[in-house]
């Protein structure tokens, strides 16, 4: 099994999904014909509707000037960028992202849960702040083919899904993730963005953990029920929810990178397989949690 990369950001997206998203989410999952889908309410559909028991959002990081940047070009709306606080590790930024989103250290004061948050990580020198949002209008930088930087078929198992169609494409806050990775880094600062998608992709009701850089999707980390008995799995503590879900979990990493044998350059997906969780997950955590 892969190591997991040990870049902070994508770390702590990690550490945020297999800590706090997955056992939230089996606390409603049931299975249903071979899949998870939530024990109350709504048929939760692959690309469509987003799992509510899932928090995402969006982290931008570069070097020590995008902040200023961003206030510069309005892309974040802010009157005023609250203060960056210095982080040490993924861990914590983990925190930091805990407490933005439990309204501790939100800026306006109010103590209100976000399911949708968006944070600027300077990773020159590991600190980080939280803004309302990154702007969806960005004039500069709206011709973008988003079928050049994701795979065909991006976070469904349908290959025709056109990321370019309005209608079934991708959501505007991945457009914008990809908008901000690709156009800066073309001009000449080194942006990397990252996101953790509510919306469901595969057959466990999860969304994906992406990171994208200055030529579109780098890699994924999703999570798969029982897709085959041979494959390592996560076994979970028992329990009146968790029993049924023993043994049926792995998580999967994919990089992507240019195909140039046929001369579409096409992106995709150049290396598949399941993660050791145990990477990811503090060993106290790991060993009562799951371990892969």
């Amino acid at each position: 099994m892969e190591n997991i990369d040990r870049s902070v950001v994508f770390k702590a997206l990690c550490l945020y999904q297999f800590e706090h998203n997955l056992p939230e989410w089996l606390k409603y999952a049931k299975i249903v014909r071979g899949r998870l889908d939530s024990r109350f309410g709504k048929f939760i559909e692959e690309g469509g509707n987003e799992n509510q028991h899932l928090d995402g959002f969006l982290v931008l990081e570069d070097g020590d000037v995008l902040a200023k940047r961003l206030k510069e070009d309005k892309i974040v709306l802010d009157k005023v960028i609250p203060p960056m606080v210095e982080i040490y590790d993924e861990h914590d930024l983990l925190r930091y992202i805990g407490k933005s989103r439990n309204g501790d250290n939100n800026h306006n004061g109010q103590a209100k849960k976000a399911r949708e948050s968006a944070y600027v990580f300077d990773g020159k020198n590991l600190k980080v702040t939280r803004v309302r949002e990154f702007n969806p209008n960005i004039k500069s930088l709206e011709d973008i083919s988003f079928s050049h930087y994701l795979p065909k078929g991006f976070l469904s198992t349908k290959e025709e899904i056109d990321p370019d169609d309005p209608d079934e494409g991708i959501g505007l806050k991945t457009r914008n993730a990809i908008r901000l990775a690709v156009g800066y880094s073309q001009a000449g600062y080194p942006v990397k963005s990252y996101q953790i998608k509510s919306t469901p992709y595969s057959n466990a009701g999860m969304g994906v953990i992406a990171e994208y850089g200055g030529d579109g999707l780098v890699r994924t980390i999703h999570v798969e029920y029982k897709p085959n008995e041979n494959l390592p799995f996560i076994p979970l503590p028992p329990g009146k929810v968790y029993d049924k879900f023993r043994n049926t979990l792995v998580a999967f990493k994919r990089i992507y990178g240019r195909d140039t044998k046929n001369g579409e350059n096409q992106l995709v997906s150049i290396s598949e397989g399941p993660i050791n969780v145990s990477e990811i997950l503090p060993s106290t955590l790991e060993k009562t949690l799951m371990h892969a």
